[in-house]
């Protein structure tokens, strides 16, 4: 059947001929599989549908005509307690929508502009959901982003709980949220309704909502962290670090100086311009420090696990331009090609493109550890001052910016990173970023170990590495090392009967390179190599 309220009969006959009849009115909603999903409901209730706990119902479709709620938050169509202004005493009604099948979305979030006008504690509204025909649950919580509950103790109890908004906004206003604690489970079916309650006395406007939205969410959020090896602060809060990382996989990008402070480091050395533009341009000087989005947000991990809501309000944010991200490796060279589409029509020009490369990860090595760094940045495209969009952009409007490096002009690991962000020059706040992950520079690196464990350190290197077995050997070794590009920069030979090998590099270039380890014609040990100074 269509989707739309049908009344429905049912007629009961006695054997003596006696009959009644009950009617009810059955609401088939519509079923939304495609997002971003919008309703302004200016062509109509589409799928919306008041109810009642109660024989009370104040809830009305139509253009809001009170002293307070006076118009719709766009075009003249909205929800509202009472069209002309004023809801009932003792009311517990609802206007519950269509069912929504999740099954697409990876980072869902909802928004919608809300009304409030209600006796402040004792009358409010609260948006609720059902999955899959369950009982209906608030969704969130007081205290959420972005614009969500004002209270936790109200005593009409809309939805049959407290919580919700109450009181007067004084305006229309836009709430925002995740919606990922949805995603868990069967996603096939899930409704949103926002129900209303009010005590048995003094009644107000009430509530209305309008332009429900629901979709992904599209931005990243961009970490900057300021770290360095020689602190021993900065490697400690590099776990909690990857730990961030990994709790936000979709949402949150990395880019992770090391600077010059407290000493420079080997990754330092290898791009000293970049940590040191960066830190000036936020005033960092001390290691770990993180910075989100340029302004949101400078301190630590830890300090910002304190206060997630930061995080989540920059996730929530609308992104004035898609940034997307294209590269390939052709005869040693980085080709890659940004595009800006914007999304809004509000301009700027002072945006700027900043375009970062990183490797994915990097294994800091000592004689007892392992560090494993990700998204070390090891060059910026053109430079650290990025490039000028120029005119503000129209919404719509693309722009491409195309930039080709040789890959010996600077040091890499062989998978690297990209990120692309726009920020403004004035506000240092970055509005828009994009990826692209894991581009492969060398094809074939890989470990073969057929002599036990093996440590190779200091890595990156400066004058020299060690190469150390858990065995001593007992055939002729001979170890190579090539670069990215196949040609053979070293080879020395060794005879059996040592388990360490010590090896000089003060001859090799800043780079990536291939050690391997041959006996006879058979190549037992491969391992990357990162020479720094």
């Amino acid at each position: 059947p269509e989707a739309k309220t049908y009344p429905v009969f049912l007629k009961v006959t006695d054997f003596s001929g006696c009959a009644d009849t009950l009617t009810k009115l059955v609401s088939i909603r519509p079923f939304v599989r495609n997002f971003p999903y919008f309703e302004d409901f200016e062509t109509g209730t589409n799928g919306w549908v008041s109810e009642t706990e109660t024989s009370t119902n104040s809830w009305e479709y139509g253009t809001p005509a009170g002293n307070s709620i006076k118009a719709a938050f766009s075009g003249t169509k909205a929800w509202v307690t009472g069209l002309a202004g004023g809801y009932l005493n003792n009311e517990k009604s609802m206007v519950s929508g269509p069912c929504f099948d999740f099954s697409s979305l990876k980072r869902p979030m909802l928004k919608f502009a809300y009304f409030s006008k209600s006796q402040s504690g004792f009358d409010g509204a609260v948006l609720q959901t059902s999955v899959n025909g369950a009982p209906w649950t608030v969704l969130g919580a007081v205290g959420d982003v972005v614009n969500w509950y004002n209270d936790f103790s109200i005593e009409g109890n809309p939805g049959g709980q407290a919580q919700g908004w109450t009181g007067n906004s004084e305006n229309w206003t836009e709430a925002r949220r995740k919606l990922d604690n949805l995603l868990a489970g069967n996603t096939a079916n899930i409704r949103f309704r926002v129900a209303f309650g009010s005590d048995a006395n003094i009644n107000d406007e009430g509530f209305a909502f309008d332009d429900v939205w629901i979709g992904e969410r599209t931005g990243n959020s961009i970490v900057e962290n300021f770290a360095n090896t020689n602190s021993n602060a900065s490697i400690s809060a590099n776990t909690a670090l990857t730990n961030f990382l990994s709790s936000n996989p979709l949402d949150a990008v990395l880019l992770q100086y090391h600077t010059a402070f407290p000493t420079a480091d080997m990754y330092n050395k290898a791009f000293p311009s970049g940590a040191a533009a960066r830190s000036v341009l936020y005033g960092v000087s001390e290691v770990p420090t993180m910075v989100l989005n340029g302004t949101a947000f400078s301190g630590t991990v830890a300090n910002l696990l304190l206060t997630p809501n930061i995080f989540d309000t920059e996730l929530l944010k609308d992104h004035p331009y898609n940034v997307t991200i294209h590269a390939e490796v052709l005869d040693e060279k980085l080709k890659v090609l940004v595009e800006l589409v914007k999304n809004t029509s509000e301009s700027s020009i002072q945006d700027r493109l900043y375009i970062a490369v990183a490797d994915k990860t990097v294994d800091y090595k000592t004689e007892t550890n392992t560090y494993t760094f990700s998204n070390v940045v090891r060059t910026m495209l053109p430079s650290t001052v990025g490039f000028e969009i120029g005119q503000a952009m129209l919404k719509g409007e693309i722009k491409q910016f195309e930039f080709t490096i040789p890959l010996n002009s600077f040091t890499h690991g062989g998978n690297l990173n990209i990120v692309g962000l726009v920020q403004n020059a004035n506000t240092r706040t970055i509005c828009s970023a994009g990826t692209l992950n894991n581009l492969s520079v060398v094809t074939s690196v890989s470990e073969i170990n057929k002599l036990g464990k093996c440590k190779l350190y200091p890595n990156p290197a400066d004058q020299h590495i060690v190469i150390e077995f858990e065995q001593p050997t007992t055939e002729p070794m001979e170890i190579r090392i090539h670069d990215i590009s196949g040609r053979l920069q070293f080879s020395q030979s060794f005879e059996p009967g040592s388990a360490v090998f010590a090896i000089k590099t003060e001859t090799l270039l800043n780079g990536m390179y291939l050690l391997s380890v041959k006996r006879k014609n058979e190549t037992i040990y491969i391992e990357k190599l990162n020479i720094m100074r």
